[in-house]
């Protein structure tokens, strides 16, 4: 009989353990997010910290205006004003998705709450629907769409309000700020006794920076060979990366061992 694999992941207090079965034997791996923190007052204004990359943006949805009917003339719902809601799609996939307004023709949103941090890039393709809530499981009728190619508008930047008509007669504004920095490494990492298996890094991050990779093991921090740490050491090493400099010895398949050090820095978590 062949071999066979299964995989759970459960989820609590900040912890994804991730638990493989091979023929009756089973191993647990417990996984984890470096810490991360606010910035200190004064700091960002400083000049000290990396800024944001110039293609992550703070997206958020601000208002709608809609005719007061669809565009076959009839009424909206049966039972009153529509249920309007907004979905961003990035090159097809869905990233984002607002609240849902009901009961209205010109329906608001808060920007900053209704937002999503979001990597734009010029050759990516991003997708505006207004979709009415039928409150099925379904995406909601479309009410209007709008393809938007090369990046945000600069006008949208730094607040700046920007208005697309949609396909079908709609009106849609969003906005673009800079994203919240908040201090920390920024690293998905799943515990083995021996080495982290990088999970995740955050491109906007000083992980990112330094040089680490999904894939790369880690073997020593701050010198110290993973095979003396505890479980609750590493982490505490880790999470350690909001106040001060960490040192990662690293190996990544097909190269030579490699020391990245991590400094504290921006960490921006966009998508």
């Amino acid at each position: 009989m062949p071999n066979t694999a299964s995989r759970w992941s459960c989820r609590g207090a900040g912890v994804v353990v991730t638990l493989w079965a091979l023929q009756g034997c089973a191993a647990v791996f417990p996984r984890y997010t470096t810490a991360a923190r606010e910035v200190p007052a004064g700091i960002a204004e400083s000049g000290s910290m990396a800024s944001a990359p110039d293609e992550l943006h703070r997206l958020g949805v601000v208002r709608a205006v809609t005719p007061l009917t669809t565009r076959d003339g009839r009424p909206w719902d049966s039972d009153g004003p529509p249920d309007f809601f907004v979905i961003i799609r990035r090159n097809g996939d869905e990233v984002f998705r607002s609240r849902v307004i009901r009961d209205s023709v010109q329906p608001s949103w808060d920007p900053m709450q209704d937002a999503v941090d979001l990597f734009v890039r010029s050759t990516d393709v991003l997708s505006l629907e207004l979709r009415d809530d039928d409150g099925a499981l379904s995406p909601g009728d479309l009410v209007g769409s709008f393809e938007i190619r090369g990046g945000v508008p600069a006008e949208a930047r730094n607040g700046g309000v920007w208005s697309v008509r949609l396909e079908g007669g709609a009106q849609l504004e969003l906005t673009s700020h800079t994203p919240r920095a908040r201090i920390g490494m920024g690293v998905t990492y799943e515990y083995r006794t021996d080495y982290l298996v990088v999970i995740a890094v955050a491109e906007a991050g000083p992980a990112y920076t330094a040089g680490l990779r999904v894939g790369d093991r880690i073997e020593r921090i701050n010198a110290r060979p993973m095979n003396q740490l505890s479980e609750a050491d590493v982490r505490q090493e880790m999470d350690r990366g909001t106040m001060r400099d960490v040192s990662l010895g690293v190996t990544r398949a097909g190269s030579q061992p490699q020391e990245f050090t991590v400094r504290p820095d921006a960490l921006y978590e966009g998508r």
